[in-house]
């Protein structure tokens, strides 16, 4: 693996791909060419009627997983090719929390025919239809020249359970039994490369810190140290990194004299997440582009962006190799990719791998 990363998140690209011109999906990634980025990073869409999805709905609305719709491997290969035109690589994730919502009629892994609730049924696994998700995404991104990202956001829930939270126990067995496995299935297949994932520390945030070790990153982490995989073979994408002294308040959290961030991984920063809870709020005068017309889910200014990569490389030298910025002008607006914003969304990642490769 080549560092620094330096990750767009363009999140639907390659399903909106299938109704873009090749100039408007082409002129957007040159940019970001130009611009110093290294990757563009994709996951299925959440709720957006006109995007293709990856397989076909029954009568009922639901998704049937075992019919492959074929026209959205189709635009995923026509996206490839453009990346490859670009000069850009593939930052793929295989399975998206945020998505996990009954709301949302495009869950895919939660509103299927076959009864799956999530991605974490165990039943999904055990039937085979896991595996066949990831050697199809595999079947079109080559695994040995794409980032693989296991999970965006991922949450450890039960549905069964009540307070799973409090049962380590059910976290564990789900780290163990289902994120060990696939971990050391991408690692046969993509060259032994480090696999990314992003996942919540649900109690981090929350005062009072206990020391305890909460959330799901936690016990990813800590799974995969037990069973041999270690920090080289894990990217760990840190979400909600919007300014510095968020990155400063994260470091403050420790868990028996030490960070929550176990196992020494490499740690890219990345902004999706960023102005969604109250702990990281963009203030109106720091503002860069934001998603919606009435100011909601904005990034920070170009000078903020830095000044949180700055501080997490200064705090973390060795771990930090990446950063990961959502161009929120074009993420999930379902816009023109074409009017991607050069000075906020292109030209940074070269300011930015000056921070990273000083």
């Amino acid at each position: 693996m080549a560092y620094p990363l330096l990750i767009a998140s363009i999140l639907e690209l390659h399903e909106r791909t299938a109704r873009l011109r090749d100039a408007q999906v082409d002129g957007c990634l040159s940019k970001l060419k130009a611009g110093g980025t290294t990757h563009v990073r994709t996951f299925t869409t959440w709720d957006n009627s006109l995007d293709l999805h990856p397989y076909k709905r029954a009568a009922n609305g639901k998704f049937d997983l075992d019919k492959p719709d074929p026209a959205w491997d189709a635009s995923v290969r026509r996206y490839v090719k453009a990346l490859r035109r670009a000069k850009l690589e593939a930052a793929v994730c295989l399975f998206d929390n945020c998505g996990m919502d009954n709301r949302f009629n495009c869950n895919v892994f939660g509103r299927n025919v076959q009864g799956f609730n999530s991605f974490y049924d165990q039943r999904f696994w055990d039937q085979g239809y896991g595996w066949k998700w990831i050697d199809r995404n595999f079947a079109l991104y080559n695994p040995k020249r794409s980032l693989i990202e296991i999970f965006n956001e991922a949450s450890y829930w039960r549905p069964d359970v009540s307070e799973a939270w409090k049962d380590s126990a059910l976290a564990n067995e789900w780290a163990r039994k289902q994120v060990v496995p696939m971990w050391r299935y991408i690692l046969l297949r993509n060259g032994n490369r480090p696999v990314m994932f992003s996942a919540q520390e649900p109690r981090a945030w929350d005062p009072p810190w206990t020391g305890d070790t909460d959330g799901t990153a936690s016990r990813i982490l800590g799974n995969l140290s037990e069973a041999g995989i270690g920090g080289d073979k894990i990217i760990y994408s840190i979400h909600g990194m919007g300014s510095a002294e968020n990155w400063q308040r994260l470091m403050a959290l420790r868990h028996k004299g030490d960070s929550i961030i176990s196992g020494r991984p490499k740690i890219v920063v990345c902004d999706d997440g960023v102005d969604t809870q109250s702990f990281n709020k963009v203030p109106a005068n720091r503002r860069g582009a934001c998603e919606t017309a009435d100011f909601k889910r904005c990034c920070w200014d170009r000078a903020g962006r830095l000044e949180m990569l700055q501080a997490a490389k200064t705090d973390r030298p060795a771990q930090v190799v990446g950063v990961d910025w959502l161009p929120r002008e074009i993420s999930m607006q379902h816009r023109n990719p074409n009017t991607i914003n050069i000075s906020l969304s292109c030209s940074i990642y070269k300011a930015a791998r000056l921070i990273l490769v000083p």
